[in-house]
């Protein structure tokens, strides 16, 4: 995975792979499920799956338990959906202000 991330950026085969096997099982039901569909072979035996422990465990549980976060969600649609529209329309206030500050000094 290292060589190909880093030799290979753009045809992340491996690292692609290993990404939706990680988003497809995350319980001993979901092997059970893959392997009783003969998705995936389990040679091992048992089909329990083994919570491996990661240095980046503690920063994968920060970032999760941020993102479900109600409050989150929340603002993150604010800010894309209404920020440019609330710009759009402050600018368009603003230039309406001067224009009428200016209407009322300029002589005509």
């Amino acid at each position: 995975m290292a060589l190909e991330a880093c030799q290979y950026p753009y045809e992340t085969y491996i690292c692609s792979y290993g990404y939706l096997m990680k988003s497809l099982i995350e319980t001993d039901k979901d092997v059970d499920l893959l392997v009783e569909r003969g998705i995936i072979y389990n040679l091992a035996g048992d089909n329990a799956f083994p919570q491996l422990y990661s240095h980046y465990n503690i920063i994968y549980e920060t970032l999760s338990s941020h993102y479900h976060r109600p409050w989150n969600h929340a603002m993150e649609t604010l800010k894309k959906n209404y920020f440019k529209i609330g710009v759009a329309v402050f600018l368009l206030t603003l230039m309406q202000t001067v224009f009428s500050i200016l209407q009322v000094f300029l002589p005509k």
